[in-house]
């Protein structure tokens, strides 16, 4: 499968870091990882109802925002918990702690309760959040987007590793203004494709091949579709590149043609180096300029 979306939940693509206890919070972005059917949502239903003693807010919750308010009230509880258990055992007072999310699920937002349906910022954005007393300075980043990706790096970079590594993603503790691309995947409701370069936002429906471009800063709701706006041309064709790209690298794993066997490295400028004569024709048709 493709990767999902950004840490933000892969969050409208953005990436806030905030600071937090000894540590930052980053907001990033993933997709929905997972599909919801009638039997699932009527058992989460259910089981949004249990147990009586741990729901402190709202004891008949008669919504779907009040069930969520109390199963977020709890994970709080909870996650108090554990770091009270934390600090209890000295062995571990160097401890880095990371807490991040794998997607995140829309609270009524554009009229949607269901993860597995659109493609809006409710379904993207995470928390990410990195703690470690004494060893980090507390920081808050609203100018850039990260995503899961970018998790594994940032883990080497805080603990000083820098070996060699097949890592995507970058650390981030780097001290850049430059916005990577963050891949956003929404498998289910006709699958979505796109990704976010801060402020913007590129969305492809693949089964209607309706497209998406909105500006997350200037309209974080995302109620103005851009991609028809001339004033905004190259950020549409980098989006379109971007999900070009993510469609090439699912049939360069589905047909197998994956580094060492087959190395075909798409390096700066979108050309590319190696290779066989499988895999030219589908960087072609994804628009890479195939080098000698």
């Amino acid at each position: 499968m493709l990767p999902a979306a950004w840490t933000r939940a892969s969050s409208s693509p953005r990436t806030v870091l905030t600071s937090g206890a000894g540590g930052f919070r980053t907001t990033c972005s993933t997709g929905s990882s997972s599909r919801t059917s009638t039997r699932t949502s009527a058992g989460r239903r259910r089981r949004g109802t249990r147990p009586w003693s741990q729901r402190h807010l709202y004891r008949s919750p008669k919504s779907p925002k009040e069930q969520y308010a109390n199963a977020i009230n709890l994970a709080d509880r909870y996650l108090g918990e554990f770091f009270s258990q934390l600090h209890s055992r000295p062995y571990l007072k160097d401890s880095i702690v990371i807490v991040v999310g794998d997607h995140s699920f829309p609270a009524g937002e554009h009229g949607n309760y269901a993860n597995d349906v659109g493609y809006y910022d409710e379904s993207f954005r995470t928390p990410f959040v990195v703690i470690w007393p004494g060893k980090i300075t507390p920081k808050r980043v609203t100018d850039l987007a990260y995503s899961q990706l970018d998790v594994a790096p940032t883990v080497l970079d805080l603990i000083g590793v820098t070996a060699a590594n097949h890592f995507v993603g970058v650390s981030m503790l780097r001290e850049t203004s430059e916005q990577h691309s963050i891949p956003i995947y929404q498998p289910y409701d006709g699958v979505y494709l796109g990704s976010v370069y801060y402020p913007y936002k590129f969305v492809k429906h693949i089964e209607t091949g309706e497209e998406f471009l909105y500006d997350l800063g200037a309209d974080p709701t995302e109620a103005h579709n851009l991609v028809r706006d001339a004033r905004n041309a190259s950020e549409a064709s980098r989006g379109r590149r971007d999900t070009a790209a993510l469609q090439l690298h699912q049939q360069l794993i589905e047909r197998d043609r994956i580094w060492p066997k087959h190395a075909a490295v798409v390096g700066e400028g979108g050309r590319t180096d190696g290779g066989d004569a499988l895999t030219e024709p589908l960087l072609k048709r994804a628009g890479f300029d195939y080098g000698p």
